[in-house]
């Protein structure tokens, strides 16, 4: 009864300090990645998952509300897009980079009742319950069984494959490398690793082709090779771009010259105040 009450206390005391930190990052303007940011991303977060009608617009291709995702990064178009399409059912998914790592996101209904496999380079805490499994592995070579699963979620993580990784996910210097064409390998892994039938839900920061050494932003030429090599069926294929008032749906050629603002190595901000990726695609492939 005590160790209940204490945790009960512990979690009234975090929230009402995420809280606190939400409400500053208002009032200093809503810079990107300022103090509060993170908490402030996790509450619009948090509100556009529990907002059904919302959620209906992106499974349904529909025009996003004024104003939505203003300041915030492409996860909050990303995130809701990925799990609008993760109905209610018992599945096999592989969290491929670890995007969905969240206690608050493996606590939504959808993915509790999924058997749920994290992995990625870096050592994943573990947040979630006996259906999370959390795996070590190179994404371009996993080791997991042939057919293993019914869904794949690769959540802006594609672009790192082969990448620097150590600048940002992992002290491995295995990972500290220069091969941008190795995201290939990892879009084949995926193939092999679903089942006939079974979904792949991807994002990738989309534009002009530019390589920061820690990512890469694709391109056309890119995302074709992703769909050509994948083959199967291309079940959606759609694009959000930030504007100074936040995210809205859009054609492929109106994100197509848009440039990755690099919080890595910037120290200021554009006049736009985006906070990472201009635009995204977000594709849903099953494979045949």
């Amino acid at each position: 009864m005590r160790s209940r009450w204490i945790a009960s206390l512990v979690g009234w005391y975090q929230a009402r300090q995420e809280k606190a930190k939400h409400e500053r990052f208002i009032r200093s303007g809503c810079i990107p990645w300022t103090e509060g940011y993170t908490a402030y991303k996790r509450r619009v977060l948090q509100g556009a998952l529990g907002d059904r009608n919302l959620l209906s617009r992106f499974t349904e291709q529909q025009d996003l509300p004024p104003g939505f995702g203003y300041r915030v990064d492409e996860r909050i178009v990303e995130v809701p897009w990925v799990l609008a399409r993760l109905r209610e059912e018992p599945r096999v998914l592989l969290d491929a980079g670890a995007s969905l790592n969240h206690d608050f996101l493996l606590q939504l209904a959808a993915l509790r009742m999924r058997r749920i496999f994290v992995c990625g380079v870096s050592r994943e805490k573990r947040l979630g319950g006996a259906n999370v499994s959390y795996v070590g592995s190179d994404l371009r070579c996993t080791g997991l069984k042939a057919g293993e699963f019914d869904e794949i979620v690769c959540i802006s993580t594609l672009e790192h494959i082969g990448m620097d990784n150590t600048r940002v996910y992992s002290r491995d210097v295995r990972f500290k490398q220069f091969r941008p064409d190795d995201y290939k390998l990892a879009v084949r892994e995926f193939h092999r690793l679903l089942r006939p039938g079974g979904r792949l839900l991807l994002t990738v920061p989309y534009g002009r082709y530019e390589n920061h050494g820690w990512l890469q932003q694709f391109n056309r030429e890119r995302l074709e090779f992703v769909l050509h090599e994948f083959g199967g069926t291309a079940r959606a294929v759609v694009f959000y771009k930030y504007f100074e008032d936040g995210w809205q749906l859009v054609g492929a050629d109106a994100c197509g010259d848009c440039r990755y603002f690099d919080i890595q190595s910037r120290t200021d901000h554009e006049p736009d105040y985006v906070a990472a990726a201009r635009a995204v695609a977000c594709i849903e492939l099953v494979r045949d």
